[in-house]
């Protein structure tokens, strides 16, 4: 068992070696990375829904989540199982005595993006 990573030289090596080929994935981890910091600030793209009520953005996020579980469920047993995502039984909301709608509420605060009037 190798040490846990204790800076990001060592969790670049530790990932470099998960690779199942054996090539190198560092660069790879290190452009997705950059991309993703990259795009962290808002901005709209198209397809995205624009609301300023957010019970009216939560009731849309939870038809998202129902469209794709009823997509997936209609499918085979792999969509099935892939379905049962949207059941969130991973989500460490009761842990901390929260809904599944605080959650969700959460991430739309931080979708949020700024646009001009």
């Amino acid at each position: 068992m190798v040490d846990s990573p204790r800076n990001g030289r060592d969790l670049l090596t530790a990932i470099a070696g998960l690779s199942p080929t054996g090539e190198d994935c560092t660069d790879s981890f290190i452009d997705a990375h950059a991309k993703a910091k990259a795009d962290a600030h808002g901005k709209v793209v198209k397809g995205d829904f624009i609301t300023i009520d957010r019970s009216i953005a939560l009731d849309r996020l939870y038809c998202y989540i129902n469209q794709d579980k009823l997509r997936l469920e209609s499918g085979g047993p792999r969509s099935r199982e892939k379905a049962r995502k949207w059941d969130f039984r991973r989500s460490l909301h009761r842990h901390f005595d929260r809904t599944l709608d605080d959650v969700m509420r959460a991430f739309l605060i931080w979708a949020t993006v700024t646009t001009e009037k």
